[in-house]
C-alpha cells in the first residue's frame, strides 16, 4: 500500500473521529513566536491543527497531499489550504514565522522536508512538530488496545511507525531543542466514538484490504467489558511528544 493514500481514502472519517489538540499547544507557540503573521501548517490533514493556529497567526498556509483530506479540511477566513508536497512548498524565502507539523513528519522526506523548512523560516522563526502514539484509558481497557496495536495489527503498520513510537528521537534536527510544558491530549469519548477512532488507523486500513475483514470487530467484545458501561463517557489520553527549535 502507499502509506499516504489511506489518509485520502477515509479523509471523512478521520475528520469526525480523531482527537483535537489542546489550545494550550497553539498558546505556547505564540508565545515563543517573535512574530505572528504567517503560519505553515504541513501535512494539515483535514486541518485539526490549522484551525487552531489561525486563532494565534494572521494568516496560516495548510498543506497536503491528499486532495480528499483537504476537501474535508476545518474551514477559517485566514487559513489558505494548498495541495502540494511538504519537500516543496510554494512558499517564499523566509516568509514563515513558524512551521508546524502534526503527527505527520513520519511520512515526509525528513532531510529534504528539513531544506524546505530552513528555506522559508524567517530568521528567528520557530519550528515545531509533535506526535502521539498509544492511548491511554484504564488498566483493562489498554490491555486489549495494546493487543490489538501489536499482536493482531503487528504486521500491518507501516515501518514509519517505529518513528512515531519514539516520539521522533530518531531524527537529528539541526539546532538547539525547546523544551515546552508538559501538554496532554486528553477527550472524553463514549465507547462507541472511541471504536470509531481505532478505526481510523491507518493498520486497520491495511488490514481490512489485505485480511478482507475489521480487525477491530476482533476485540470489540473485550474492550465492552472493559468499558463497564458502553453509554458510559470515559477519559482518553495521549503521551504527547514535541520537537520544536528556533532557526538562529
Amino acid at each position: 500500500m502507499d502509506d499516504k493514500n489511506y489518509f485520502s481514502e477515509i479523509a471523512q472519517q478521520y475528520e469526525r473521529n480523531r482527537p483535537d489538540y489542546p489550545s494550550e499547544i497553539f498558546q505556547y507557540l505564540a508565545m515563543v513566536c517573535d512574530g505572528h503573521d504567517t503560519a505553515w501548517d504541513v501535512g494539515t490533514g483535514t486541518g485539526q491543527a490549522a484551525i487552531q493556529l489561525a486563532k494565534q497567526f494572521d494568516t496560516v498556509i495548510a498543506t497536503d497531499e491528499s486532495v480528499e483530506q483537504l476537501a474535508h479540511a476545518k474551514k477559517a477566513p485566514n487559513i489558505i489550504y494548498r495541495h502540494e508536497a511538504a519537500e516543496r512548498a510554494s512558499l517564499e524565502d523566509e516568509s514563515v514565522d513558524i512551521v508546524t507539523v502534526a503527527q505527520a513528519l513520519h511520512w515526509f522526506d525528513f532531510d529534504a522536508f528539513m531544506q524546505e523548512v530552513d528555506r522559508v523560516l524567517k530568521p528567528g522563526g520557530i519550528f515545531a512538530a509533535w506526535s502521539y502514539s498509544l492511548v491511554s484509558i484504564n488498566p483493562e481497557a489498554d490491555k486489549i488496545i495494546k493487543k490489538l496495536y501489536q499482536d493482531i495489527l503487528g504486521d500491518y503498520w507501516s515501518e514509519r511507525r517505529q518513528w512515531v513510537n519514539q516520539g521522533y528521537d530518531n531524527f537529528e534536527f539541526p539546532n538547539q531543542l525547546l523544551i515546552p510544558p508538559k501538554i496532554k491530549m486528553e477527550v472524553t469519548w463514549s465507547y462507541q466514538q472511541f471504536a470509531d477512532y481505532l478505526r481510523t488507523w491507518s493498520a486497520v486500513h491495511t488490514y481490512k484490504k489485505q485480511e478482507g475483514e475489521d480487525p477491530v470487530n476482533l476485540i470489540l467484545q473485550p474492550l465492552e467489558f472493559a468499558w463497564c458501561d458502553t453509554g458510559h463517557m470515559k477519559k482518553c489520553n495521549w503521551p504527547l511528544s514535541f520537537k520544536i527549535f528556533r532557526k538562529p
